[in-house]
């Protein structure tokens, strides 16, 4: 009985340190890909000479990533509801994740050409209200 309970109380805490390394390892991988996601958008937009280069980048790969996980879910939930659909489970998140990381490419894309236009009617809008002079001859 003695040796079960001490049996008991190892596992257990080896579970919980498992746990905790785990949770630790999730939290570097997340800094590091976040922190990689934002110095390559930093460094496109020093190498084009555009801050709007490194913002499409950012968008870009940020719709991509949170479109990632968004493709898995939606494609697990629509095979678990509807159970026509045939196939593994791996193939039905791989493919989620690959509809959901082209479907955070086309928001993030859509949001780079709103942001665009908007900045365009901006400065044109800017422009107009500037009194402009006359070429001297």
């Amino acid at each position: 009985m003695l040796f079960s309970l001490l049996a008991l109380v190892v596992m257990l805490v080896l579970v919980g340190v498992g746990i905790v390394l785990g949770a630790v390892a999730v939290a570097i991988t997340l800094g590091l890909v976040a922190a990689g996601v934002v110095s390559s958008s930093v460094m496109i937009g020093v190498w084009r000479g555009r801050a709007q280069a490194g913002l499409r980048a950012f968008l870009l790969q940020l719709g991509i990533l949170a479109g990632i996980p968004a493709g898995m879910v939606c494609a697990w939930v629509g095979a678990t509801l509807w159970k026509e659909i045939d196939g593994t489970l791996v193939l039905i998140l791989v493919a989620g994740g690959l509809a959901g990381a082209c479907g955070g490419a086309v928001v993030a894309l859509m949001f780079d050409f709103l942001a665009t236009r908007v900045q365009h009617w901006l400065g044109a809008r800017l422009d107009a209200g500037k009194p402009r002079e006359l070429p001297r001859a």
